[in-house]
């Protein structure tokens, strides 16, 4: 298992250090895919660019950590398997 990886738009309000964290994100990502692994994720704010990076890096096994974001995002990640924590 991977985790907790992720990217953070919500409490980290700098968005200058946003290229980095997607950088760490999809570099974790690779390596998760790589090794079939689970990964344990954070999605504050950036919920849609999460959900397009587990799509892009074929991760088949994602627990989202306390998910609060939009619906549509929410149907997205049910509808690919992603279990959740509260």
């Amino acid at each position: 298992m991977i985790g907790e990886v992720g990217l953070d738009h919500y409490f980290v309000e700098d968005a200058a250090t946003y290229p980095a964290q997607k950088k760490v994100f999809e570099y974790l990502l690779g390596a998760a895919g790589e090794q079939d692994k689970i990964v344990t994720l954070h999605t504050k704010g950036a919920e849609g660019e999460v959900l397009e990076a587990l799509d892009r890096y074929g991760i088949r096994r994602a627990i989202v950590h306390w998910y609060s974001g939009p619906l549509d995002i929410l149907r997205g990640l049910v509808a690919r398997g992603a279990y959740f924590t509260v």
